[in-house]
């Protein structure tokens, strides 16, 4: 409900507030959250930004191993992936909703990786949509680079998000990415 939303945004920001006033020095890993908190607090001048980065070389490297999903071998019919805590943060709820209603006119499955407290509710949403066949939810794997790199598309629909990790490995596999404004602290709309 928003009345929660509005409860666990505010114990949130409290929350930083406290550590921010005891810290001696506040790492960001994106400009767009610094400016962000710094709205929000006084973090005054013990901020820093040190971006999230990662190795395009060995991301390409582990992306060669082979994928074991059989729906990403090959596939005939497209996979959105998604890869994450299965939580109310990462929105995969939206996520399955738009697949249900992309199905309609073109078939597609949604693999998600991840595990957390929605499991069983996105599996239902899932069942109750019609998408029981399409969308599967498997544990973490130690290498999920195949499975970005064998995807139709990476899918991140967070209604909040640092700089996601997941978003590079994404571009250094050449894989085609569908986020939310908010996923990867992206600047907001203009006006």
């Amino acid at each position: 409900s928003a009345g929660r939303a509005a409860i666990k945004s505010w114990f949130r920001l409290l929350k930083f507030r406290w550590a921010a006033a005891r810290a001696d020095r506040l790492v960001f890993v994106s400009h767009q959250l610094q400016k962000s908190w710094a709205r929000l607090s006084d973090v005054g001048g013990k901020s820093i930004v040190i971006p999230n980065g990662v190795d395009v070389e060995a991301i390409r490297r582990r992306a060669k191993d082979p994928c074991p999903h059989s729906w990403l071998n090959g596939p005939t019919i497209p996979v959105v992936l998604g890869d994450g805590r299965l939580t109310e943060q990462k929105n995969f709820s939206t996520l399955i909703s738009a697949v249900a209603i992309a199905s309609k006119r073109h078939p597609l499955r949604l693999v998600l990786i991840g595990t957390g407290p929605q499991r069983d509710m996105l599996l239902e949403k899932a069942r109750a949509a019609g998408l029981s066949d399409a969308v599967e939810i498997i544990r973490p794997v130690a290498n999920p680079m195949p499975y970005i790199s064998a995807a139709a598309a990476l899918a991140l629909p967070s209604w909040w998000e640092g700089a996601s990790n997941v978003l590079l490995e994404a571009l250094a596999c050449g894989t085609p990415i569908f986020a939310s404004r908010a996923a990867g602290s992206a600047p907001p709309a203009p006006g």
